[in-house]
């Protein structure tokens, strides 16, 4: 059995919390130590039992037994907690690996990552590797100190047993391991074969006017039968072999015995042990199988389990897009100009915008636009896609040309959605780069969007905790926490995507918050409708 570099890899995150590892195989080796004290023991225990017919040697043998026992299960406890510990560092540290490659993505493989459930597979993955991948290894570690101990209790004892043991136990753990593989190689062909099979039933059944009307039912029958034969001798075959591993393996452990059984009983017929060795070296055998059979399922475990780890760091080793993170940075005026702008639409069809320049200052309503289209549109302002044809400027340079983390820092959205950023109702509003921003500065954005008519009103104002376990806000006051938000960014272009809100006695407010962010920035608003402002510079509406 070898490791992968990935699982190289994987130990070296442990380095940061090399005490825990250190504390951790202590424990372990008083397991280990503990478990190789028994054959001692009872030992002692079958000396006073029928050597010394000493009764009170007994008693104290056993009870150090029992002793021991309590000991090693602490230990063992103490070490199984500790690994716990380390593998939650180990696993908030690949977490946080993996948000920060995520995060920094391309914008084009988000939807790929989406579709393919990708996101979702690299969370699962994280945790089994945290717990499973870990606790395996951590288990062959233990293992194989027992192993270790013991072995050196059987040499103290009888030197051939040893090596008789160490000939014939790898031949039981191949044996053992060969049966499992013939089993995972089993399954692996078997679903490939029912995949197939229900691949060519599922397209019969799509072709099913064909086949009947050529009288090709029989046909058919007669194909997906001799497929379904294949998978079953393809079953039988690994099954066959599966059993034929396990009964040399059965022959091999009952001649294992026997040679044991031999041998002892000769050396105890010559004199060279007596009763009491001889029950020690029973007990170290009976002991070394538990770890000897947790190590033959192992190979295959890790083997699954690398598929996985190396999956995980193909994705953290991706390259990354370059960072966004925006701090001070040039502002600039928020002009805008689509020149001969074509994109693809709904569909993949072609829509665009002939020429449209954007004066500083200006807020413009595009109205009646399709959510493609409205979405192909902001993502071609956030470079999130190229347009098919022409280009976007912004303050007479092209979008491409300028930085994206200056590009960022220019633009503040206000989506339709209704979603929290963070924890509490501060957090959603100092933001990203702004988090650290001043008491003052969130206390004047949530002024100017209105938002202290109900943040005032909940318990713990500002700190008032979002979502299950805290308040719920409605669709409008989310926006107006969105207000707050733009009003801290302070961006010279403002990009609101305006959904549908159920008309309330308070909803003119929205438009009073929306009225004032727009005062001398760059403001485009996509709305189904017009939105009730008392400014409106331009209305744009899809034809």
């Amino acid at each position: 059995m070898t490791f992968s570099p990935s699982y190289y890899r994987l130990l070296k995150r442990f380095s940061p919390h090399w005490r825990l590892v250190a504390q951790m195989l202590l424990a372990m080796l008083i397991t280990a130590v503990t478990v190789a004290t028994v054959p001692f023991l009872v030992q002692r225990a079958l000396t006073g039992a029928v050597v010394v017919n000493n009764l009170p040697l007994l008693q104290t043998s056993l009870l150090m037994i029992i002793v021991l026992s309590v000991t090693g299960a602490v230990a063992f406890f103490t070490s199984q907690y500790l690994r716990i510990k380390a593998s939650d560092q180990l696993g908030i540290g690949l977490y946080r690996e993996f948000f920060d490659k995520l995060l920094a993505q391309p914008s084009s493989a988000y939807a790929a990552l989406v579709e393919n459930r990708q996101i979702e597979t690299q969370v699962r993955a994280i945790r089994h590797i945290t717990y499973s991948t870990v606790g395996a290894i951590a288990g062959l570690a233990q293992d194989c100190l027992i192993i270790s101990v013991l072995l050196v209790c059987v040499s103290h004892y009888n030197r051939e047993m040893l090596l008789l043991l160490l000939f014939i136990v790898p031949l039981l753990a191949l044996a053992a391991g060969a049966a499992r593989d013939s089993a995972g190689a089993s399954a692996v062909k078997v679903n490939a074969g029912i995949r197939q099979l229900t691949d060519q039933l599922l397209q019969a059944v799509a072709h099913y006017r064909l086949i009947k009307l050529d009288g090709g039912q029989a046909c058919e029958s007669e194909r997906l039968s001799k497929m379904s034969e294949s998978i079953f001798c393809t079953g039988a075959r690994y099954a066959i072999a599966k059993a034929l591993w396990s009964a040399i393996g059965r022959v091999l452990f009952v001649l294992l015995c026997c040679a044991l059984s031999y041998m002892l009983a000769l050396q105890m017929m010559n004199g060279e042990i007596g009763l009491p060795e001889a029950g020690a070296l029973v007990t170290a055998a009976l002991l070394l199988l538990l770890p000897l059979r947790r190590l033959a399922g192992l190979p295959q475990r890790l083997a699954h389990d690398r598929i996985i780890l190396d999956d995980v760091f193909a994705f953290t080793n991706q390259v990354s897009e370059p960072s966004s993170t925006v701090t001070a940075k040039p502002r600039m005026r928020g002009k805008l100009v689509f020149e001969q702008l074509r994109f693809s639409g709904e569909n993949g069809a072609p829509s665009g915008l002939v020429g449209l320049t954007v004066h500083p200052g200006e807020l413009i309503v595009f109205k009646g636009f399709d959510a493609h289209k409205k979405q192909a549109l902001i993502d071609l302002l956030l470079r999130v896609q190229s347009p098919l044809q022409g280009k976007v400027w912004l303050d007479d340079q092209p979008l491409d040309d300028i930085p994206l983390n200056v590009l960022y820092a220019n633009i503040a959205l206000l989506p339709a959605d209704t979603f929290w950023l963070d924890g509490n109702i501060a957090g959603n509003i100092a933001y990203g780069f702004k988090r650290c921003a001043h008491e003052a500065e969130i206390t004047a954005a949530v002024r100017d969007s209105h938002a202290n008519t109900f943040i005032r009103n909940l318990p713990g104002g500002l700190q008032a905790r979002i979502g299950e376990d805290g308040v719920n806000l409605t669709r409008m006051q989310y926006q107006l926490l969105a207000i707050a938000r733009a009003f801290i960014k302070d961006a010279p272009v403002v990009i609101v995507d305006q959904a549908e809100i159920p008309p309330t006695a308070d909803a003119g407010l929205l438009d009073s918050a929306l009225v004032r962010l727009a005062q001398h920035r760059t403001t485009l608003i996509f709305s189904p409708h017009i939105p009730r402002l008392h400014r409106i510079d331009r209305i744009i509406e899809d034809k």
